[in-house]
């Protein structure tokens, strides 16, 4: 059985990526384990919708922890929604689009069909 968890890998000494937060007590943990200052959501309204995800209170509570936060939904599993919406997340990254100099901790759209060994999504036919 797939169960959530919040982890997070390091991409470069100033971006890493993880799970996204559910819970506004997660934000309190991206801030303080990964030493974030900044998160950048990848998470659309129906991934928001289906989690339960109430993200105006996260945004209360990361400007209450000082994170900046900020959002470029893509769809899960929509080729063409990823090739539109990547390059403007990836632009959002870029100082001081968020935070300049500013260690950022993007989320990745939750998927139940990553592989165990590497955390990275399998491709489905």
């Amino acid at each position: 059985m797939w169960t959530w968890s919040l982890n997070w890998g390091e991409i470069t000494s100033r971006i890493v990526v993880g799970a996204c937060p559910l819970r506004p007590d997660d934000l309190k943990s991206i801030a303080e384990r990964a030493g974030a200052s900044a998160l950048l959501s990848l998470q659309h309204d129906a991934c928001h919708a289906y989690w339960r995800i109430d993200y105006q209170e996260m945004q209360r509570v990361g400007a209450r922890l000082g994170l900046a936060m900020d959002r470029c939904p893509i769809r899960d599993f929509d080729i063409e929604d990823m090739r539109h919406q990547l390059p403007k997340a990836i632009a959002q990254l870029t100082p001081p689009s968020i935070v300049p100099n500013a260690l950022t901790i993007m989320d990745w759209p939750q998927n139940p069909f990553r592989r165990k060994d590497a955390g990275l999504p399998v491709c489905r036919n």
